[in-house]
């Protein structure tokens, strides 16, 4: 590659990284070039790009744009760059594609600017991929390392303690102000007043209630008080509200 071509794909990674609110470092040492072929056509398939080149490429790319920055340290050896405009579709991808194809494996992340490291990038795949019960199961068969490791991983991500994780949750309470006169209405403004301390189980439980992608829940989990809905109809408000409050959230309609 000569210097006008090097010069090139900067500029292309920049322009990537720009307009890219999520980025994932996949190694991909050991894979055949059929393997590689597949692993681009889904990525594109699924809304991604993925860009292969030098390590010392990547990291000028990367110094200018602070959707990036926080990987710099991760450019080394074989790494691939995945640019991700919506990641469920394109995570939920690379887990089915990692579990066919061992020698895939998660370097680090950018998640709307913030860092996510193998572990909890590996989470989030499981959550976009596998139900509760598929969950658990991969979680009972780490050892006591990858758990202590898995722990730190979301207690950073999530911003939350594992003893707060593990606290239960309230039980239902009593309707709030004015419930009377709202259930006459045909429409909620549905309000996450408070996320509880079971933010991870918040997060699933919105994502899995609503439209809103993995990145998009957590957005309005991490910024309660937020407004999930100007106006939802009644049964699904009052159901949403049932799911969020038995994940241990404060929901308020109106």
């Amino acid at each position: 590659m000569n210097r006008q071509e090097k010069t090139q794909l900067v500029t292309e990674l920049k322009t990537q990284f720009s307009q890219s609110p999520s980025s994932v470092l996949v190694g991909y040492k050991g894979l055949s070039v059929l393997q590689l072929q597949k692993l681009r056509r889904g990525v594109r398939q699924n809304g991604g790009v993925f860009k292969v080149s030098k390590a010392r490429l990547m990291r000028i790319a990367a110094q200018d744009s602070q959707n990036a920055q926080s990987l710099i340290p991760y450019f080394k050896d074989q790494v691939g760059l995945i640019f991700i405009q919506k990641e469920d579709p394109v995570i939920k991808f690379l887990y089915n594609f990692a579990k066919e194809n061992e020698a895939l494996t998660f370097v680090a992340g950018s998640i709307d600017s913030k860092l996510v490291d193998a572990a909890t990038l590996k989470v989030l795949a499981d959550m976009a991929a596998n139900t509760n019960e598929q969950i658990i199961k991969e979680i009972g068969s780490m050892t006591v390392t990858q758990l202590n490791e898995l722990v730190k991983a979301l207690e950073e991500a999530f911003g939350v303690s594992a003893a707060a994780m593990t606290s239960a949750a309230p039980a239902a309470g009593a309707a709030p102000a004015g419930a009377a006169s709202a259930e006459e209405k045909a429409e909620y403004k549905v309000k996450l007043v408070d996320a509880g301390a079971q933010k991870i189980q918040v997060i699933k439980a919105l994502k899995a209630a609503t439209s809103l992608s993995l990145s998009e829940a957590k957005e309005k989990v991490d910024g309660a008080p937020s407004v999930l809905s100007e106006a939802m109809a009644k049964a699904d408000a009052e159901k949403l509200k049932k799911e969020l409050e038995a994940a241990g959230a404060k929901v308020e309609l109106s």
